[in-house]
């Protein structure tokens, strides 16, 4: 394991930051229909989401998202694991090629998947977020969007 991977995995902010990366996601997947998700790890810095989408969005948008977010989060108690077979996550993705590039990368790595659940969302993920998501989550900011 990298010295960097490593103090990922140490460092005590790493499942909030996890947890708001989700957040982020189901989000910008409710504000913006057609939205691709593809992934989006915490960071040392905090944590991003990568997706693809047909309109440009802007820092003008981050106070809606951020709204839609504090909005969201409110009603996740907790995360639920479920380990699924590449056919069942498949199937699940069927309708996004990042995620099934993703699931077909890991099962050649004989990686186990796993789908982590919290309110409405569900997403193909390794773990390590929160224990109750509604009372940790209250603090988040968006500060940047790339290409």
């Amino acid at each position: 394991m990298s010295k960097m991977k490593s103090e990922l995995q140490n460092d005590p902010l790493m499942p909030m930051r996890h947890s708001c990366e989700h957040v982020l996601h189901q989000a910008i997947v409710e504000l913006y229909p057609g939205l691709k998700r593809a992934m989006g790890p915490a960071t040392s810095e905090g944590f991003y989401t990568d997706f693809d989408y047909s309109k440009k969005i802007t820092e003008a948008d981050f106070p809606k998202i951020e709204e839609k977010m504090a909005q969201i989060v409110k009603s996740w108690d907790s995360f639920e694991e479920k380990e699924v077979s590449k056919d069942e996550a498949i199937e699940f993705f069927k309708e996004n090629e990042y995620k099934i590039e993703l699931i077909n990368e890991f099962a050649k790595e004989n990686k186990k998947l796993t789908f982590h659940k919290s309110g409405d969302f569900t997403d193909l993920c390794r773990g390590g977020h929160t224990v109750k998501p509604s009372q940790e989550l209250k603090y988040f900011k968006i500060l940047s969007v790339a290409g």
